[in-house]
């Protein structure tokens, strides 16, 4: 068992110090303290004794210091806001003769033998920011087995006392430090070193062997991350992009019914998602089997629209940066299925740097290249702007792949310059894009909805996690940092700019398949009150957590977490207002209705 040393991966607290101290009485392991249960509650009615000591060492009372039987430590412990999201162990390193130790209000631990450690893992029971109540029930009893060895008699008057068979006192207690310490959710548990020697040579030889533990992609960051990337992006990009993508390059799919087959199969995102959170490898294989079917029919459909697309003929989307979209979607599953089929850092890479290379192909080669691509003509035709210029090869989304390429070198080979210099150039290129927006956003002729609302504000927290980012690359260190870039880049710009949209989209939809007859105005289908109302409830959600992930204040996440799910109800309501007037033919009607958007 590793002695706890301090890392860029791993923290400590050392919890030596005055903790509340209650002598006991009866048999070990059944006096008052265990039948009362003391450890439900701060321990009264005792005194402070320092750790580590041999508390029969400090007292001057006879009984006190011959007591035979359990003696309990209690204190309180700040678990660090910083270690939320991280694997985190309570470790005695030693407790004479026996300990028993509980968190909270759980057992954790129980171990027998005064002069080794023992430890528990405690993730579930610490929560970063918030009080941990440590309380130790220590038994100084011997037996014939213990070191020192010895028994216990027991006066007629019921007395007991120990008889030793040695020739020193019996010190109890917790003679060595505890300890509170921090690892990543994968972590080294064991470090085993041989040699041998060739006579006939003259050769040495080293051997070593270094045991590793923990699901890496167990932790409640990575399952939250996959619920939103797998859950709900792989739905909203396919189902627009059968709508859109069509029109935009001037031809029909394939097969309509092909997206009513992939769309259950996308739900396997769901299964990896809950697979990951319960550590169970099969039902993440087949949620990725699903996806992987479900994806293969949408890049198959979406493939052979850039295949079919008119030469000649001016496109509203670009067939390269549509291609390179769907190339990346490719990438990114295979990584996702490569990293979790090692448990093992592997290429010479940690599973942290694969699982940012990972993120990075899919919300910037994926997601934000299909942005760039589609949004450059679809945002000024849904703010009813003039159109973005001409242009002969699609340079903006050419640099953004480029530059992602180079970020992903860098991240790879930890060369900081590449990394920088990679970042820049993707932010540029985004940053091109985003002056678009701004642009559509001054010269439109329409009223603000949430879909060029969606596109500004994911502008703004595009560009904090461009700067956490940059940060990080040029060397600042931090968990902290980190997370809010990865807050801020998927939540805050791919899941915004690609749910913002599901309310347009849908009245778009509803309004190019309108039945023969009476059609009416798209602005009547679209319920834009509540689409403004989500996307501010998705900003003021999305900065929330954002901060309080970046100075480890939990109730200000979690704040955040809970205007995001505002949020989401808000969509969903829109979605079902717009849904529900579809039914709404006559044109009066639905002029109307129209105002309770």
């Amino acid at each position: 068992m590793l002695t706890p040393r301090e890392t860029r991966s791993r923290e400590y607290l050392r919890l030596d110090g005055l903790w509340r101290f209650r002598f006991d009485t009866g048999e070990e392991g059944a006096g008052a303290g265990t039948v009362e249960r003391w450890w439900m509650a701060p321990l009264a009615g005792g005194r402070e004794m320092p750790v580590p000591a041999s508390y029969n060492d400090l007292v001057t009372d006879p009984a006190e210091r011959e007591h035979v039987g359990d003696v309990w430590y209690q204190r309180d412990v700040l678990v660090p806001a910083s270690w939320t999201g991280r694997r985190i162990v309570l470790r005695c390193d030693a407790a004479a003769h026996r300990g028993t130790v509980w968190a909270g209000d759980t057992q954790v631990a129980g171990h027998a033998g005064g002069y080794t450690p023992f430890e528990a893992d405690v993730t579930g029971l610490a929560r970063g920011g918030e009080p941990l109540r440590v309380t130790i029930r220590v038994g100084n009893e011997l037996t014939m087995s213990t070191i020192p060895p010895g028994v216990i008699s027991t006066a007629p008057g019921g007395q007991r006392a120990q008889r030793y068979f040695h020739d020193f006192f019996n010190y109890a207690g917790l003679h060595r430090s505890v300890w509170l310490y921090a690892t990543p959710p994968a972590f080294i548990d064991a470090i085993a070193v041989s040699t041998d020697f060739d006579p006939a040579t003259g050769a040495g030889r080293v051997r070593y062997h270094v045991g590793t533990a923990g699901q890496p992609l167990a932790s409640a960051p990575v399952l939250a991350v996959h619920l939103l990337a797998l859950g709900v992006l792989p739905f909203a990009v396919s189902g627009a992009s059968f709508h859109l993508l069509p029109v935009m390059l001037r031809n029909e799919l394939p097969s309509q019914r092909a997206l009513w087959v992939a769309l259950p199969l996308l739900a396997g995102g769901l299964l990896i998602a809950a697979g990951l959170g319960r550590e169970a490898e099969p039902v993440v294989w087949v949620g990725a089997a699903m996806v992987a079917c479900g994806l293969a029919i949408v890049l198959f459909e979406v493939l052979t629209l850039v295949v079919r697309a008119p030469r000649g003929r001016m496109l509203v989307a670009s067939r390269l940066g549509v291609s390179l979209s769907c190339a990346h979607v490719i990438a990114a599953l295979c990584l996702g299925a490569l990293i979790f089929a090692h448990d093992t850092p592997f290429g010479g890479l940690s599973h942290g740097r694969w699982l940012l290379i990972h993120l990075h192909v899919a919300l910037i080669g994926w997601i934000a290249l299909l942005i760039l691509t589609v949004g450059r003509n679809l945002v000024p035709m849904l703010a009813m702007a003039p159109a973005a210029p001409q242009r002969a090869w699609p340079l903006e989304e050419l640099a953004l792949v480029a530059g992602l390429w180079v970020l992903l070198i860098g991240i790879g080979t930890r060369e900081r310059a590449l990394t920088v210099a990679g970042a820049i150039a993707v932010a540029a290129a985004i940053g091109r894009f985003g002056a678009l927006v701004a642009r559509v956003a001054r010269a439109r002729r329409g009223p603000l909805e949430a879909p060029l609302v969606h596109l500004l504000v994911s502008g703004f927290f595009l560009a904090q996690a461009a700067g956490f980012g940059i940060a990080v690359a040029a060397g600042a260190d931090g968990t902290r940092l980190v997370s809010g870039y990865v807050v801020l880049l998927l939540a805050g710009w791919a899941g915004g700019v690609v749910v913002g949209h599901i309310g347009k989209l849908l009245s778009l939809s509803l309004w190019v398949w309108w039945p023969p007859g009476p059609r009416p105005k798209q602005a009547q289908l679209y319920a834009r009150r509540l689409g403004l109302a989500e996307a501010g409830a998705f900003a003021v959600g999305v900065e929330t957590l954002a901060v309080g992930v970046f100075v480890g204040s939990a109730s200000a996440a979690q704040t955040g977490a809970v205007v995001l799910c505002a949020s989401a109800v808000l969509t969903t309501l829109g979605a079902a207002s717009t849904w529900r007037r579809r039914s709404l033919a006559p044109t009066d009607e639905l002029s109307r209705q129209a105002g309770i958007g």
